[in-house]
């Protein structure tokens, strides 16, 4: 499936709030006529999109044209691509080898991308220092400097396969990371500090200091979330 996570209070089911979790439980647990419990492959944050997301569900039997009426009754920011019956043993959670997000930002004010994109009004970003940053995260593997809630996390470990920022010209840029797993809040907070590293307002030297896990000396920062997508899992 996938979405877009303007409208949302982010993946996950909470109390009193939208839920992209809670929107596809209530269409299913009507088609179904019982209760369906829906677990994602990840949790994505308030504002956060997902362009390749799973999830799987425990059901008897499937109703008839589920996956048509299942579209027709999910908001049009909900669109899910596929039914399949899997083993017992998968988990679209536990079961996933790569996750890989793509954090998309402007610096040049653009209407009709900035539900997609993260806009930043600042200028003379430097690019080339940022790019060659995100080549020291491929070789490092403790992120608990970059981590919302790590008291939370069993491992603090983190394995980065790919890393890379492209610039997509007319003031637009993707950083795009793939690992097998990843922390709460960690891309935006790794964005926050490559932005800062672009304006000179961060030495690489600090930065360096964060991925040994030296302590902050500031509070951890987030990057703005509606440039973050979930772009692809696998098995």
């Amino acid at each position: 499936m996938s979405y877009n996570g303007t409208h949302y209070h982010g993946w996950q089911r909470q109390n009193n709030v939208i839920s992209v979790q809670e929107s596809i439980e209530k269409v299913l647990s009507t088609l179904s006529r019982s209760q369906i419990v829906v677990n994602g492959c990840g949790r994505t944050d308030k504002g956060v999109h997902a362009r390749s997301f799973y999830a799987h569900f425990d059901i008897d039997t499937l109703p008839d044209n589920c996956l048509y009426k299942l579209n027709k009754m999910l908001p049009e920011d909900i669109a899910v691509y596929s039914l399949e019956e899997v083993d017992q043993n998968f988990h679209s959670r536990f079961g996933a080898k790569t996750r890989t997000y793509k954090y998309f930002f402007h610096t040049r004010e653009n209407p009709f991308i900035s539900e997609v994109s993260s806009f930043y009004d600042i200028e003379n970003l430097d690019i080339k220092l940022m790019q060659e940053v995100t080549d020291l995260l491929i070789a490092n593997e403790y992120y608990g400097s970059f981590c919302k809630v790590p008291e939370k996390h069993d491992s603090l470990i983190c394995k980065v396969y790919t890393a890379s920022l492209t610039d997509l010209g007319n003031g637009r840029f993707v950083f795009k990371l793939t690992a097998n797993r990843f922390l709460r809040g960690m891309i935006r907070i790794l964005m926050y500090d490559l932005l800062l590293i672009g304006l000179n307002k961060l030495s690489l030297a600090d930065f360096k200091n964060r991925l040994t896990g030296t302590p902050r000396k500031e509070a951890i920062q987030f990057a703005f979330p509606q440039g973050l997508f979930l772009e692809e899992v696998e098995y």
